[in-house]
Protein backbone atom coordinates (compact mmCIF):
# COMPACT_ATOMS: atom_id res chain seq x y z
CA UNK A 1 0.00 0.00 0.00
CA UNK A 2 2.89 2.35 0.62
CA UNK A 3 4.36 1.50 -2.52
CA UNK A 4 1.87 2.88 -4.98
CA UNK A 5 1.13 5.79 -2.97
CA UNK A 6 5.12 6.49 -3.15
CA UNK A 7 4.95 5.87 -6.76
CA UNK A 8 2.00 8.25 -7.25
CA UNK A 9 3.71 10.92 -5.76
CA UNK A 10 7.19 10.57 -7.33
CA UNK A 11 5.22 10.51 -10.61
CA UNK A 12 3.12 13.58 -9.70
CA UNK A 13 6.84 15.17 -8.99
CA UNK A 14 8.28 14.39 -12.66
CA UNK A 15 4.92 15.32 -14.40
CA UNK A 16 4.54 18.92 -12.59
CA UNK A 17 6.54 21.60 -14.42
CA UNK A 18 9.58 22.93 -12.51
CA UNK A 19 9.25 26.51 -10.78
CA UNK A 20 9.76 29.19 -13.58
CA UNK A 21 10.68 32.65 -12.12
CA UNK A 22 9.25 33.86 -15.69
CA UNK A 23 7.43 33.03 -18.64
CA UNK A 24 7.27 34.43 -22.57
CA UNK A 25 5.10 36.60 -22.07
CA UNK A 26 6.73 38.42 -19.94
CA UNK A 27 9.58 39.07 -22.59
CA UNK A 28 6.73 40.29 -24.55
CA UNK A 29 5.79 43.08 -22.17
CA UNK A 30 9.52 44.68 -23.07
CA UNK A 31 9.95 43.25 -26.58
CA UNK A 32 6.89 43.63 -28.99
CA UNK A 33 6.02 40.10 -30.01
CA UNK A 34 7.27 39.81 -33.64
CA UNK A 35 10.81 41.18 -32.84
CA UNK A 36 10.83 38.75 -29.50
CA UNK A 37 9.58 35.68 -32.41
CA UNK A 38 12.83 36.63 -34.63
CA UNK A 39 15.12 37.18 -31.85
CA UNK A 40 14.25 33.41 -30.65
CA UNK A 41 14.35 31.90 -34.04
CA UNK A 42 17.46 30.32 -35.03
CA UNK A 43 15.78 28.37 -37.57
CA UNK A 44 16.07 30.43 -40.72
CA UNK A 45 14.95 28.00 -42.85
CA UNK A 46 11.50 27.80 -40.30
CA UNK A 47 8.67 29.90 -42.95
CA UNK A 48 5.44 28.32 -42.28
CA UNK A 49 4.00 30.12 -39.26
CA UNK A 50 4.02 26.58 -36.90
CA UNK A 51 7.82 26.03 -37.79
CA UNK A 52 8.53 29.66 -36.54
CA UNK A 53 6.56 29.12 -33.37
CA UNK A 54 8.22 25.96 -32.35
CA UNK A 55 11.94 27.53 -33.22
CA UNK A 56 10.60 30.31 -31.10
CA UNK A 57 9.54 28.67 -28.40
CA UNK A 58 12.72 26.82 -27.89
CA UNK A 59 14.82 29.67 -28.60
CA UNK A 60 13.02 31.28 -25.52
CA UNK A 61 13.15 27.88 -23.60
CA UNK A 62 17.23 28.20 -23.97
CA UNK A 63 16.91 32.13 -22.97
CA UNK A 64 14.59 30.97 -19.69
CA UNK A 65 17.40 28.16 -18.68
CA UNK A 66 20.19 30.70 -19.67
CA UNK A 67 18.29 33.56 -17.09
CA UNK A 68 16.99 31.25 -14.24
CA UNK A 69 20.17 29.63 -14.31
CA UNK A 70 22.80 32.40 -13.57
CA UNK A 71 20.10 33.55 -10.39
CA UNK A 72 20.10 30.13 -9.04
CA UNK A 73 23.97 29.99 -9.76
CA UNK A 74 24.51 32.90 -7.72
CA UNK A 75 22.21 31.99 -4.99
CA UNK A 76 22.51 28.63 -4.63
CA UNK A 77 25.82 28.95 -2.63
CA UNK A 78 23.35 30.28 0.20
CA UNK A 79 19.83 29.07 -0.37
CA UNK A 80 18.15 26.18 -2.03
CA UNK A 81 17.89 26.57 -5.52
CA UNK A 82 14.87 27.41 -7.10
CA UNK A 83 14.00 29.30 -4.77
CA UNK A 84 9.67 28.96 -3.74
CA UNK A 85 8.55 32.72 -3.92
CA UNK A 86 5.15 31.76 -4.13
CA UNK A 87 5.03 33.28 -0.16
CA UNK A 88 6.73 36.18 -0.75
CA UNK A 89 5.56 38.72 -3.67
CA UNK A 90 8.74 41.38 -3.11
CA UNK A 91 11.07 38.68 -3.72
CA UNK A 92 8.51 36.95 -6.67
CA UNK A 93 8.66 40.46 -8.33
CA UNK A 94 12.56 40.98 -8.05
CA UNK A 95 13.83 37.62 -9.61
CA UNK A 96 11.13 37.77 -11.91
CA UNK A 97 12.15 41.66 -13.23
CA UNK A 98 15.58 40.58 -13.03
CA UNK A 99 15.38 37.18 -14.86
CA UNK A 100 13.06 39.03 -17.83
CA UNK A 101 15.71 41.65 -17.86
CA UNK A 102 18.50 38.88 -18.41
CA UNK A 103 15.99 37.18 -20.82
CA UNK A 104 15.89 40.65 -22.69
CA UNK A 105 19.67 40.94 -22.60
CA UNK A 106 20.46 37.36 -24.27
CA UNK A 107 17.55 38.18 -27.19
CA UNK A 108 19.18 41.53 -27.80
CA UNK A 109 22.82 39.71 -27.99
CA UNK A 110 21.66 36.82 -29.79
CA UNK A 111 21.21 39.14 -32.51
CA UNK A 112 23.76 41.27 -32.13
CA UNK A 113 21.91 44.44 -30.78
CA UNK A 114 22.06 46.21 -27.60
CA UNK A 115 19.56 47.02 -25.01
CA UNK A 116 18.72 50.72 -23.64
CA UNK A 117 21.22 52.40 -21.62
CA UNK A 118 18.09 52.56 -19.03
CA UNK A 119 17.85 48.83 -19.03
CA UNK A 120 21.71 47.97 -18.94
CA UNK A 121 21.60 50.16 -15.85
CA UNK A 122 18.55 48.55 -14.10
CA UNK A 123 20.18 44.87 -15.06
CA UNK A 124 23.64 45.79 -13.25
CA UNK A 125 22.16 47.02 -10.14
CA UNK A 126 19.94 44.39 -9.75
CA UNK A 127 23.02 41.46 -10.56
CA UNK A 128 24.67 44.12 -8.00
CA UNK A 129 21.75 42.97 -5.62
CA UNK A 130 21.58 39.37 -6.18
CA UNK A 131 25.14 39.06 -5.55
CA UNK A 132 24.36 40.83 -2.06
CA UNK A 133 21.44 38.62 -1.68
CA UNK A 134 23.67 35.64 -1.64
CA UNK A 135 26.60 37.47 0.69
CA UNK A 136 23.77 37.52 3.22
CA UNK A 137 24.47 41.65 2.94
CA UNK A 138 20.86 41.83 2.04
CA UNK A 139 18.33 40.04 3.82
CA UNK A 140 16.14 37.48 1.13
CA UNK A 141 13.33 37.04 3.25
CA UNK A 142 12.71 35.51 6.48
CA UNK A 143 10.59 32.90 5.48
CA UNK A 144 14.06 31.64 3.24
CA UNK A 145 16.18 29.81 5.18
CA UNK A 146 19.76 29.70 4.20
CA UNK A 147 21.21 25.90 3.66
CA UNK A 148 24.74 26.88 3.53
CA UNK A 149 26.39 29.75 6.25
CA UNK A 150 28.79 31.97 5.12
CA UNK A 151 32.37 30.50 5.95
CA UNK A 152 34.84 32.16 8.29
CA UNK A 153 38.55 32.18 7.91
CA UNK A 154 40.60 32.26 11.16
CA UNK A 155 44.70 33.28 10.08
CA UNK A 156 47.74 34.31 11.78
CA UNK A 157 51.37 35.08 11.19
CA UNK A 158 53.25 32.07 10.36
CA UNK A 159 56.75 31.44 10.82
CA UNK A 160 57.83 29.44 7.99
CA UNK A 161 61.39 30.19 8.51
CA UNK A 162 63.65 30.79 12.04
CA UNK A 163 67.50 30.49 12.93
CA UNK A 164 66.18 29.52 16.32
CA UNK A 165 65.93 26.31 15.12
CA UNK A 166 67.44 23.29 17.40
CA UNK A 167 69.43 21.46 15.45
Amino acid sequence: AVFPALFLLLLLFLLLPPVSYFAQADLEALIPRPWLVEGLNDDAAATEEEDVEAAAAEGFAKVQALAENEVNGVLGSRYAVPLDVSANTGLAAFLKTLCVLIGVEAVFERRGREMLKSRVEKLKNDRIRLASIAKGTDPLSPSVKPVNTPGLVFSEDSRVYSENVAA
